[in-house]
């Protein structure tokens, strides 16, 4: 009896063994996948883990399948996998970082806002998180809190240019162009070669009408940055400055994705106002 009961014992520890190596399979090819940038089977193997054991390495795995979810757009399910990961690791500034990410891509900004504060009081980098705070801000449509949020990362790096430029791209939004040409000078004073500047202040040009001021910056944002390249812009300028408006409306219509925001606000202010 007693020689059955140790084979029994033997029996269930090499099962339970077996178990935790296939565990250990599944977490090795999860980790794989996602370093393949095969998003979607990596949910897979992390979910046959979470499916298979609560006891292997569970908050770990809830984490890695939300990064998971997060590359293949899925943010709503990697809200909810960092809720249970947060429960069991409630001072983890990686499962905030990335919940606060998710909320943004669904739309959540309160709740971005939330976990990016949360992320700076554990000690994460002040400036990279005042930026994204700010932006969150911007999108829930809080300006001025946006705005001081940059100013803070000013206090911090005075010779930066990103804040300005967000505080100029802030301005934009709030439709106070004064206010976005002044933040997107002091930007390219700073750094008179980034191209997403001289973007955002064709834009604001654009909508103070001066039209060969906007001309010359766009042509700096393609110069800085050929992606930028649309030659319906330029083209449709052209023809406007040659009285030739139905011309320069049609040519705009056309413009490629990258130049849309620019395209639209050409359109308004020079077709639909005109």
């Amino acid at each position: 009896m007693l020689k059955n009961l140790v084979l029994g014992t033997l029996m269930c520890l090499h099962i339970l063994a077996n178990g935790q190596d296939r565990l250990e399979e599944l977490y090795q090819e999860g980790i794989g996948y996602y370093a393949m940038g095969k998003y979607a089977l990596a949910v897979q193997s992390f979910s046959s883990i979470l499916n298979s054991s609560s006891e292997y390495d569970y908050k770990n795995c809830l984490f890695l399948r939300a990064k998971a979810y997060s590359k293949t757009g899925r943010n709503a399910e990697a809200i909810q996998d960092l809720d249970k990961a947060i429960k069991y690791h409630p001072d983890s500034l990686s499962y905030f970082d990335l919940r606060a990410y998710a909320y943004s891509y669904v739309g959540d900004f309160i709740g971005a806002i939330r976990d990016y504060t949360t992320v700076m009081r554990y000690g994460g980098d002040s400036v990279k998180y005042l930026l994204l705070r700010s932006e969150a801000k911007m999108n829930e449509g809080d300006y001025k809190s946006a705005v001081e949020d940059c100013d803070k990362v000013i206090k911090i790096q005075p010779r930066s240019f990103v804040p300005y430029k967000q505080k100029g791209m802030i301005y934009l939004i709030a439709k106070n162009e004064e206010s976005a040409l002044h933040q997107l000078n002091r930007a390219l004073e700073l750094n008179p070669k980034d191209a997403e500047s001289y973007f955002f202040r064709t834009i604001a040009k654009i909508k103070k009408r001066d039209l060969p001021g906007a001309s010359q910056d766009y042509k700096q944002a393609v110069r800085f940055d050929p992606d930028y390249n649309d030659p319906n812009i330029l083209k449709g300028i052209e023809l406007y400055l040659d009285k030739r408006f139905e011309d320069a409306c049609s040519t705009w219509k056309n413009s490629f994705k990258i130049s849309k925001p620019v395209a639209k606000e050409l359109r308004e202010v020079y077709c639909d106002n005109k």
